[in-house]
């Protein structure tokens, strides 16, 4: 019956703000954080690295939410040093052929941290600012939950002083 039921009149929707909103902020901070370990190797590119050639290995395609393929490339390349390197790309890039040669930079200290020199397209930027625009929504949404609950908190505080 409706009378043994407990209420849970504070439940009422603000929780679940507060809970889904939380969730969402730690994944938009890891896309965040995420961002900006892409935008300081780029930036380790952009000082220490060193240019080579690589030759396409293996082309791994995948398809998209939306009907649209990404390609991740398997790349060999020689440094400087002479040391040949085997590198399983972790980022998608143009449609390349297999046994195609390609210009990159690459670090000396860390080969598998390259980049593709036709592929200027950072994801790093992409993932700051996807992140910060929903941190902004979904912190929000948490705040508002945090909010209504203080309010009605305050308000049923202010009505049993009154009684």
């Amino acid at each position: 019956s409706a009378a043994s039921r407990p209420r849970w009149t504070w439940l009422d929707g603000e929780l679940i703000a507060i809970v889904v909103g939380l969730l969402f902020s730690a994944v938009s901070l890891y896309f965040m954080a995420k961002g900006f370990v892409f935008l300081h190797e780029e930036s380790r590119l952009e000082t220490d690295g060193i240019p080579a050639t690589a030759t396409i290995i293996e082309m791994r395609s995948s398809s998209g939410s939306r009907g649209g393929s990404f390609y991740s490339p398997i790349l060999g390349f020689t440094d400087a040093a002479g040391k040949e390197h085997v590198v399983d790309c972790q980022f998608y890039t143009l449609p390349y052929c297999e046994g195609q040669r390609i210009p990159i930079v690459y670090l000396p200290a860390e080969p598998e941290i390259l980049r593709v020199e036709e592929d200027r397209l950072s994801p790093g930027w992409q993932n700051v600012l996807c992140g910060a625009i929903f941190l902004l929504i979904w912190g929000g949404c948490a705040a508002l939950g945090f909010y209504a609950i203080r309010k009605k908190h305050r308000k049923k505080r202010r009505f049993l002083r009154k009684t």
